[in-house]
């Protein structure tokens, strides 16, 4: 029996933060860019980078925008 080819693994990143005023800085933007060199390091293609801006870690996931 012929197995079957593998495909690559989906790759997604997260980057968060967790004020407002963190959004206004780089945060998020050196989150990507790491992510995103890691992925390329192992690789990998890198499908989607999800972001929270300024939401605070103490908000229930479900409650989230």
């Amino acid at each position: 029996m012929a197995k079957k080819p593998t495909r690559p693994p989906k790759v997604f990143g997260y980057t968060r933060v967790s004020t407002s005023e963190q959004v206004k800085g780089d945060s998020l933007d050196v989150q990507r860019k790491m992510i995103a060199n890691h992925s390329r390091r192992l690789k990998l293609k890198l499908e989607r980078v999800f972001t929270d801006e300024g939401i605070s870690g103490s908000i229930a996931l479900e409650k989230r925008p």
